[in-house]
Formats: structure tokens, C-alpha cells, sequence
């Protein structure tokens, strides 16, 4: 169980397992129950363990052994009688090398895909799309994060030949023609990432590595191996555009004059450049979100998305909102998170405020104001707001925007008056929508 909004699901499954018998010896493992170890065991009876941190080598041995019972009452499996010995329990790791491999031959893949992270350069032919972790830990500690508790401060590495020789059987045996990379922090080692995407340049892919990318380790060198790899779009965890935010409460050592720069070069590279934001976090005033909403203008992404600060079990954030009181009981749950919503009840932040920035901030940065489109690049304008439309056809403001940038495009097209008569639908259907269209002086232009 990988996040909280799945609990539900895991309670009915296990019960269904039960069910068709009771002698089933049930084991659950994910992020969200290794940071929960010490509350779920209580309300799931009919699991026997939870697998605490990482799992593959603790998996293994449970399918190897004679004797399961006796398997999962050592480390890294919990079991309810242990906590009520006052057990702590200690994460198993493994050499990542050993784990990269996957057999693909045992997975059903058509009963598996996902569409890839948001880019105007998604592949238009049939994607066959694979993923993988190549590290393991994280030595920094931002206050939303979770990661090192989950895998240690402690970077780990796995080989650079385990790797190459995994994706050459992933293109030899299912035409690989998308990776996904879902490190934490892939370029912390300049040098291994340089390596490694050279290793990638072969193989003719393309990469995408949504989790973001830090700013401070970008160089010139690195961003032609990546595009040379297959690298078409770089997704930047910035979190904040006040310098106050970052140091005294991220605590992420990120010098904000270092990222108009190295946008700036890799838009000139041809990359995509998208920026990843936090807001709602304790002590946050609506000046850094201000500034932020201008530093973004500034720097100009061409696309930036937006999350509330959510108190993820496990992270910093978590264990002050749980002793401030600032989370409601019946968010303080096992299941009941939804990063969608905000949560914290911390002072001096009102949550409809809050809201009404968020959803304002991605229509002026995204559509109003968007970077491309400013710029003149309008083909870039025109396949973002597409993609937009994609996964959400119900957003007025694409509509709008992608009537704009084809009336520049190709006058002539019969899509111009397609979208416009979408947006004024949507606005006649949504009273919000409309409101924000008169907001940003939509109306009428």
C-alpha cells in the first residue's frame, strides 16, 4: 500500500481473503503502512504482518521458507504480537543492485500502464512504458518528506551494469520505448548520472523522471547527455519561490538565484521545463505566496503544477501537526488523507483562501500568462493546453487558450471555433468557471 487513500481497499481485500479461508497467512507492506506500522496491525485482523520499509528481500525469504510463522516473526515483519512486546522495528535493506532486475514474464502487462507525466512530447505511437529506481535514500531532510524514513538518510546506488543489462532484456523482449525513473534524488552523484545517461543514449528512449530533479545539480555537460538520452522534458522540485519558506521551513538547500539560470539554459536546449510547488505549510504568509506567484513569472516554466502541503505519516510535517493539534482527528487516520484536500488547521492560513490561490495561481501561470505562449512558441502553447485537454476536457481555459494559439497558428481551422464554443458552454454550465473567466478579463475577448 503505497498511499493512504488505498487503506480502504486493503481492508476489503484482506477481509475477501479471509473469507475464501481463514488460513491464509496475509502480508501487507507499501510506504503508507511502514509509516503505520504501529496502528494498522489494530483494525486489520486478519493480516498477520506488515512488512516494515523495504520489502524485497523480506518477500523472498517468506517465499523460501518452510516455515512462514516463524519468518515473519523476525525483522523487518511486525506482527501485533510483537508491538504488544514494545518491538521497534528495524528496516532490512538490500544492495539495489540485486533488486533492479524484474521478470516481466510473471505480470500480466496489459493489465497494467499509466500515462505519462504531463509533457507536450508524449509519444503519439503505442507506448511501452517500463519503470524503475536506480537509488534508494535521501541525506536531505525537507519537513513535507518522508522518504528518509522510509529508506534512510543514506544514499545507495545500484550498479550502473545491473542497470544496462536490465533495460537491454526490457528492449530485446517487450520493445521498451518509455522509462520512467522514479528516484528521489538521481543526480545527486553528478558523475553516476552522467554515466548513466550515456549507458541510455543506445537504447533510443524516451525518459521521463517525474518525481523532479534538483536544481543545484544541473550543468551543461549533463543536460546534452540527457537530451542526447531521450530527455525531452525536466520536472524541478522548487517548492517555493521565498527564500525564507526554503530555509526556516522546508529546511532545503536550495539557493533560489541558481534557478532562473539553469532554466533558462535548458529551455534554450529545447527541454520543457515544469516546476513543482508547495503551499499551506505552517508559518507560510500569503507574502511568500505572493512572491512565489512572481518568481514563477519571472523564471517563467513552462509549466508549473501545485500541491498542498500535506502531513504525510513519517515526515516532519506529520509529527508537528500531530503535537500542535493542527489535524483533525478523523484526518489523523489511517486512510483518511486525500492530498487533494487541506488539512492543516495551523494559524494565520485560511483554508478557502488557501484554495482559491491555488486554483487562481495554476490559471494565471498555466494559461494567462504562459510561458511559451508568451514567448512566441506557440506550437509548445499549443500541445500543452492539448495535453490539458487530454485528462481534463472539462478545463475551460485550455479551451480558451487552444482557440488563441490556433487562430496564430492556422487562422483557418475549423478547432478555432470548436474550443470557443467549448469554453462557452463550460461557462454557461459553471458558475465558478465563469466567475474566473470576468476574473482574468476572458469575456468578450
Amino acid at each position: 500500500m503505497s498511499y493512504d487513500i488505498s487503506y480502504n481497499w486493503l481492508k476489503e481485500l484482506s477481509s475477501l481473503a479471509n473469507e475464501y479461508s481463514s488460513n491464509i497467512i496475509q502480508v501487507a507492506g507499501g510506504s503508507a503502512l511502514s509509516t503505520g506500522w504501529n496502528v494498522v496491525l489494530d483494525e486489520l485482523p486478519f493480516i498477520d504482518a506488515l512488512c516494515y520499509s523495504e520489502g524485497e528481500k523480506a518477500m523472498l525469504s517468506l517465499l523460501d521458507s518452510d516455515d512462514i510463522l516463524n519468518t515473519i516473526s523476525c525483522d523487518p515483519w511486525v506482527t501485533i504480537d510483537k508491538i504488544n512486546e514494545g518491538y521497534i522495528p528495524k528496516p532490512l535493506y538490500e544492495d539495489l543492485s540485486k533488486v533492479i532486475s524484474v521478470d516481466y514474464d510473471l505480470v500480466d502487462l496489459k493489465s497494467y500502464g499509466m500515462k505519462e507525466a504531463f509533457s507536450p512530447f508524449l509519444i503519439n505511437k503505442i507506448k511501452k512504458q517500463f519503470f524503475i529506481v536506480t537509488s534508494r535514500g535521501c541525506p536531505y531532510k525537507c519537513i513535507f518528506c518522508a522518504s528518509s524514513s522510509l529508506h534512510g538518510g543514506k544514499m545507495r546506488l545500484a550498479d550502473l551494469d545491473s542497470i544496462e543489462k536490465h533495460i537491454e532484456n526490457l528492449q530485446s523482449k517487450y520493445g521498451i520505448n518509455v522509462l520512467t525513473i522514479y528516484d528521489d534524488q538521481l543526480l545527486i552523484n553528478k558523475e553516476r548520472a552522467k554515466k548513466f545517461f550515456k549507458i541510455l543514449v543506445k537504447f533510443k528512449l524516451r525518459i521521463e523522471m517525474p518525481n523532479g530533479l534538483s536544481v543545484a545539480f544541473f550543468d551543461e555537460e549533463l543536460a546534452d547527455i540527457m537530451k542526447e538520452a531521450g530527455v525531452d522534458t525536466i520536472y524541478l522540485a522548487v517548492e517555493s519561490g521565498s527564500e525564507r519558506v526554503l530555509k526556516d521551513i522546508i529546511r532545503k538547500p536550495l539557493n533560489l538565484n541558481k534557478v532562473h539560470p539553469v532554466v533558462k539554459m535548458l529551455q534554450e536546449k529545447g527541454f520543457f521545463v515544469v516546476g513543482f510547488f508547495i503551499f499551506g505549510l505552517p508559518g507560510e504568509t500569503e507574502y511568500d505566496r505572493f512572491i512565489t506567484r512572481e518568481f514563477i513569472k519571472n523564471v517563467a516554466f513552462d509549466w508549473s503544477f501545485f500541491n498542498y502541503a500535506t502531513p504525510l505519516r513519517g515526515s516532519e510535517l506529520y509529527n508537528i501537526c500531530v503535537d500542535n493539534n493542527w489535524i483533525d482527528p478523523d484526518y489523523n487516520k489511517i486512510g483518511s488523507v486525500d492530498m487533494t484536500e487541506y488539512i492543516i488547521n495551523s494559524p494565520g492560513i485560511n483554508k478557502e483562501e488557501l484554495k482559491k490561490f491555488i486554483f487562481d495561481i495554476n490559471l494565471d501561470v498555466n494559461f494567462v500568462n504562459n510561458a511559451a505562449f508568451r514567448r512566441g512558441d506557440y506550437q509548445i502553447a499549443k500541445q500543452s493546453f492539448k495535453e490539458v485537454l487530454s485528462r481534463h476536457y472539462e478545463q475551460p481555459f485550455a479551451h480558451f487558450y487552444l482557440s488563441k494559439v490556433l487562430n496564430l497558428l492556422d487562422p483557418g481551422s475549423d478547432q478555432i471555433a470548436h474550443h470557443k464554443s467549448e469554453f462557452s458552454g463550460i461557462l454557461r454550465e459553471d458558475p465558478q468557471w465563469n466567475n474566473s473567466a470576468i476574473e482574468f478579463n476572458l469575456i468578450n475577448k
